[in-house]
């Protein structure tokens, strides 16, 4: 139960929250009249930063519940450390699934809500670009 209420009341909503106002910033800046490429550049690498904060967040909470809270486990290639988390994270996030580490337990729920929450973030980072560039294209 814990998983879910730290997945549903902290961890989601920070995060949209996050990607919203990171966009709207980054949307911002396309705005300005500089040049559309450089801009454009400075999105892209924006929303790489992003997505690694994000994934990171993720890491961190598979760490704190897998070492500190004893809610499942992961298996394979795991050492308990923060790093081997956030790896498993990044291939969480990215949809890769790769099945170095397989989860046990409750953190399974965590696992599968960051996969979808990876491609939503993804996907609407990259709806972001295209529009914002089309946009600034046609100008």
């Amino acid at each position: 139960m814990i998983v879910v209420a730290l997945t549903i009341l902290v961890l989601i909503p920070c995060l949209v929250g996050l990607q919203e106002s990171t966009l709207k910033y980054l949307s911002r800046s396309l705005a300005s009249g500089k040049s559309p490429r450089t801009e454009t550049a400075k999105s892209v690498l924006g929303i790489i930063l992003l997505h690694t904060v994000e994934v990171i967040a993720f890491g961190i909470a598979f760490h704190l519940l897998v070492n500190l809270a004893g809610i499942g486990e992961l298996s394979g290639n795991f050492h308990g450390e923060l790093k081997d988390c956030i790896y498993y994270s990044f291939v969480n996030f990215t949809t890769l699934g790769s099945g170095e580490l397989t989860p046990y337990g409750p953190i399974r729920f965590l696992t599968g809500i960051e996969a979808l929450t990876g491609f939503v973030f993804i996907t609407w980072s990259a709806s972001f670009l295209y529009k914002q560039t089309t946009y600034t294209s046609e100008s």
